[in-house]
């Protein structure tokens, strides 16, 4: 149905890309519950999945809170690699 693309992806902002993270999250929470509860899924399997799906929710908020921090860190630090350049050369 959805394959790997070989072109390019559309660019989707970092906000959306955590609501859709959220959304993706909100649905597991009641389909894990079924499939926990059926026995098609361990507990623990299901815990794992939510956990790594909460980690890259707070890593992409993260990027998105210290987004100027981060560009101003890799600014300096090409403006470094720069002058070490142009010092060997």
């Amino acid at each position: 149905m959805f394959e790997t693309p070989s072109e390019p992806l559309p660019k989707i902002n970092i906000s959306q890309q955590i609501a859709e993270l959220k959304r993706e999250r909100a649905l597991r929470v009641g389909v894990y519950s079924k499939m926990v509860g059926s026995r098609n899924l361990k507990q623990s399997q299901a815990q794992y999945q939510m956990d790594c799906l909460d980690n890259a929710i707070r890593s992409l908020e993260y990027l998105r809170d210290n987004r100027d921090t981060i560009h101003r860190a890799i600014a300096e630090e090409r403006k470094i690699e720069r002058n070490i350049a142009g010092d060997a050369a």
